[in-house]
């Protein structure tokens, strides 16, 4: 099912307790967060700061493996990688799948309340 893809539930039980409504907080709050994490992979890019992009990386890293988002974690950590080799094509071809992956959580997460 592509909503466990997107988010593992069991991690987040496992972080925080199964307090549904925490969950939820928990996973709007990183939702918040997507078009600035965005923004600054971007300007992080266009400047060629592999430090910055390396920062951002390995912060994101760790939050979005605590909201169970797996598959978004395993791309900071390959961005995380990239950068460490300055490695600007393979940056590239991993930043534009996280971006994807950002926008179907983003969704994901927006449709919770519904």
């Amino acid at each position: 099912m592509e909503n466990q893809q997107l988010v593992n539930f069991e991690t987040l039980v496992a972080v925080v307790g199964d307090d549904s409504s925490l969950h939820i907080m928990l996973l709007k709050k990183f939702s918040d967060k997507i078009e600035s994490i965005e923004a600054e992979l971007t300007v992080a890019e266009q400047t060629g700061n592999w430090k910055a992009i390396g920062d951002y990386a390995h912060k994101y890293k760790s939050s979005s493996l605590a909201i169970g988002a797996e598959t978004i974690s395993n791309c900071f950590l390959k961005i995380e990688q990239a950068a460490n080799m300055k490695d600007m094509a393979q940056f590239r071809l991993i930043k534009d799948q996280l971006f994807v992956e950002l926008r179907k959580l983003q969704q994901f997460i927006s449709e919770l309340d519904n």
